[in-house]
């Protein structure tokens, strides 16, 4: 908005209380001819032009106030044009840019992962593994197994040195998994 809008419309408002004295001053005469100054009709006639006056100053300001915010969105939307442009411009630059920083995100997330998965599977196979270490302990006393004599019966048998081991890797495994989610 313009600021000197109020000063072009405070002009015109004071033309038009301007033209309103001569109105007052020609009702003031008509009455002092007829012989009735200060009586009721020109009371009358008075309040009547008060409420024109009031009227057209208010008619002023808001036509003022209109053409100047009809004329700034004017410019404000010839700006437009070319600013439009412009941030098209910089959006697809924009765009482009977020565009390869969201590949190489996902290249390097990718990247990440299968290291990660390398570094899994290795543990896994190490000796470092709970569950190696626990079958290459079962596969040694099963190697003995054929050798475990049943005293009750004085036969060998490896049924119950199996059953026995089975037992035992029930239970580490339980212990195992419980302390580890415990821990975490």
């Amino acid at each position: 908005m313009n600021p000197y809008t109020q000063g072009v419309i405070d002009v015109a408002k004071r033309q038009a209380v301007n033209d309103a004295q001569g109105t007052f001053n020609q009702i003031n005469r008509d009455a002092a001819s007829a012989g009735a100054f200060g009586g009721s009709r020109q009371a009358v006639l008075q309040g009547q032009a008060y409420n024109n006056l009031d009227q057209r100053l208010s008619d002023i300001q808001q036509t003022g106030m209109q053409q100047n915010f009809s004329q700034a969105m004017d410019n404000y939307f010839k700006g437009q044009g070319v600013s439009q442009n412009l941030i098209q411009q910089g959006l697809n630059s924009q765009t482009q840019g977020l565009n390869f920083l969201t590949d190489l995100g996902k290249t390097t997330r990718a990247i990440d992962q299968a290291n990660l998965d390398v570094d899994y599977q290795n543990w896994l196979q190490s000796a470092g593994n709970p569950t190696n270490q626990l079958n290459t302990l079962g596969s040694l006393i099963q190697n003995v197994a054929p050798y475990y004599t049943n005293f009750a019966t004085g036969q060998k048998d490896s049924r119950i040195l199996k059953d026995t081991w089975n037992n035992f890797k029930y239970c580490w495994y339980c212990c195992y998994f419980c302390s580890s989610s415990n821990v975490r």
